[in-house]
This record gives C-alpha cells, sequence and structure tokens, in this order.
C-alpha cells in the first residue's frame, strides 16, 4: 500500500494521485481533468499526439518547452508536476 504525505494529499486533490506516480502518468491527469483528447492536449502544448503518448506512457519526459506550456496553458506547479517517485 502506498502512503501519501500531507503534502501529496494536497497534490493529489489537484491531479487525483500519489507523488509514487511518474511525470508522465502526472501529465495524463492533467489532460484528463481538462477533459480533453490527446490531440487536443497535444495542439495545446505544442507537441505531436504521438509525442504526448511517448511523455504518458514515460517513454521520454517532456521537454522545457513543453513544460513551460503546460505551466502556462493549464497552471501546472511544475514543482509539483517534477517531484519525482525516485525514493
Amino acid at each position: 500500500m502506498m502512503h501519501c504525505s500531507h503534502r501529496d494529499i494536497l497534490f493529489f486533490h489537484w491531479v487525483g494521485g500519489c507523488m509514487a506516480d511518474t511525470i508522465g502518468k502526472r501529465v495524463k491527469r492533467v489532460r484528463k481533468l481538462n477533459e480533453m483528447t490527446q490531440v487536443e492536449f497535444s495542439n495545446a502544448l505544442g507537441i505531436s499526439q504521438g509525442r504526448l503518448s511517448e511523455i504518458e506512457k514515460d517513454i521520454t519526459k517532456p521537454s522545457a518547452d513543453t513544460l513551460i506550456a503546460l505551466h502556462r496553458r493549464f497552471k501546472v506547479d511544475l514543482n509539483e508536476l517534477l517531484s519525482l517517485d525516485e525514493e
């Protein structure tokens, strides 16, 4: 069973997960919370749908430009998004 800290719980309410999630899972949650398809979300971020799919599957990491777009367009807290679970 995964245990979440108080900080994790606050973030959980925002993206619906625990800090043990990967960055790809967090990006996918942001997309789902905005009720967007991969095509719509990738267009909003200025990347291809294929690239977004790779990010969501943790095949690749988002670029700095993609992270900035997530922050600007979807008000994503990058400190939380990048607080990876590698414990």
